[in-house]
C-alpha cells in the first residue's frame, strides 16, 4: 500500500489530502500539523474550514491519520506540504515551509517525492532542490488554486 503524507492541516492541506484519500482509498494517508487542535478535531471528524461538502467526505475517509509527529512520514511514498506562507501583510513567509522541509529532511524515507502545494514565488522550488532538500528526494511545485467554499 502506498502512502501519502500531508504537512499543513489547514484549508489547502486538508481539502486536496482528503479528497484524494476519497478517490484512493487503497492508499493510506497521514496528515501532520503542529496545531494541537487541528488534530484532535480531525480525530474527531469535526471540520473546521469553511467548505460545504467537507464534513462528508472527512465521515466517508476511513484510510487516513492523523498526528503531530513527524516521524509518521517516514514511510511516505509522496510528501505534500501545504503550510502557510503568506503572512498577516500577504507577504511570503517562508519559516513554516523551510521547517517542514528540515522535518521531511529528518524523516523521510530515501527516495521520498515532496510536492510544494504552498503559495510561493517563483523560484522557491528550485532554492528549496539546490540549498535545503535532502539531493534523493525528488521535489516539485503544484501550486494550489482553490475558491474557499467551492473546492469540493
Amino acid at each position: 500500500m502506498d502512502t501519502i503524507a500531508v504537512i499543513g492541516c489547514g484549508y489547502v492541506g486538508l481539502i486536496n489530502g482528503i479528497a484524494l484519500a476519497y478517490k484512493h482509498r487503497d492508499k493510506k494517508f497521514i496528515f501532520v500539523d503542529t496545531d494541537k487542535n487541528k488534530i484532535q478535531a480531525l480525530k474527531e471528524r469535526k471540520p473546521y474550514i469553511n467548505e460545504p461538502l467537507f464534513a462528508g467526505y472527512l465521515d466517508i475517509v476511513n484510510n487516513a491519520n492523523y498526528t503531530t509527529d513527524y516521524n509518521e512520514i517516514s514511510n511516505a511514498d509522496i510528501i505534500m506540504v501545504a503550510v502557510n506562507t503568506p503572512d498577516k501583510d500577504g507577504k511570503c513567509d517562508l519559516h513554516y515551509l523551510i521547517h517542514a522541509v528540515s522535518m521531511i529532511n529528518e524523516h523521510a524515507k530515501i527516495n521520498a517525492t515532496v510536492i510544494i502545494k504552498s503559495t510561493v514565488a517563483v523560484g522557491v522550488c528550485k532554492y528549496l532542490a539546490e540549498n535545503k532538500i535532502r539531493h534523493d528526494l525528488t521535489i516539485v511545485s503544484i501550486p494550489e488554486f482553490l475558491a474557499e467554499g467551492e473546492a469540493i
